[in-house]
């Protein structure tokens, strides 16, 4: 970071990403009770379902975009609005 400092025109984002559905997830979902993960996605997150890989590269997309020019040092949440994840953010 401190060497892209010294550039023109620095720019650092990152997304911050909730509980999507990967081959890794579908991989441990064996170690979940059955039905935990859907109920505990319906109470947690205002989209009432885990993510798909495409909800993360539309906000990876924008923030690659020049339409997010003006966005600098952001930590875009991309987690469906989970009412946990967002507090913890500040």
């Amino acid at each position: 970071a401190t060497h892209l400092s010294s550039l023109p025109l620095p720019f650092l984002n990152s997304v911050v990403v909730g509980m999507t559905e990967t081959g890794a997830v579908k991989n441990a979902v064996h170690l979940i009770p059955p039905g935990f993960v859907e109920a505990n996605t319906q109470e947690s997150t205002a989209a009432e379902r885990l993510g798909v890989p495409d909800d993360i590269t539309y906000v990876v997309g924008f923030l690659s975009s020049e339409e997010a020019r003006w966005v600098n040092g952001a930590a875009a949440s991309a987690n469906g609005g989970n009412k946990y994840a967002i507090p913890a953010l500040g």
